[in-house]
């Protein structure tokens, strides 16, 4: 995708849900070279954005769909996802 479709692309979601741009303390992942991440240019670097995290989590999937992702964060809390399917 173009870098201006992505762009907006990004501000179409925001508008409908800003949460997904909410910005991290700290860096969660860094987008490689073979495509661009989804993410606010107001909100930051794409790469301290949530919705950032939760790709990182997402594309490196889980074994079987009853199972969590969990990611230990600082201050020793956890962030736990679990996706479902629907068919």
């Amino acid at each position: 995708m173009a870098g201006n479709a992505l762009g907006a692309l990004a501000a179409e979601l925001e508008k409908i849900e800003p949460r997904y741009f909410t910005p991290l303390p700290g860096v969660c992942m860094k987008p490689g070279s073979e495509f661009q991440v989804l993410a606010s240019p107001t909100k930051g670097p794409a790469e301290q954005q949530l919705r950032t995290a939760l790709f990182d989590l997402m594309q490196n999937g889980q074994a079987h769909p009853y199972q969590q992702i969990v990611v230990a964060l600082s201050g020793g809390k956890e962030l736990a996802i679990a996706l479902n399917w629907v068919t």
